[in-house]
């Protein structure tokens, strides 16, 4: 179980939303090389 943090703006200031459940590799949900990337938005703990 993880725990982040979602921020309002990509500079990580401000307010932010508490968030926690469990990371999944994107190689599982997104075939080939089909991966979005990492969310600027979002600070794993």
């Amino acid at each position: 179980m993880y725990t982040c943090q979602l921020y309002q703006n990509e500079q990580r200031e401000g307010r932010f939303e508490k968030l926690s459940g469990y990371l999944v590799l994107a190689s599982k949900i997104f075939p080939g090389n089909n991966n979005p990337g990492d969310n600027p938005l979002l600070i794993v703990l």
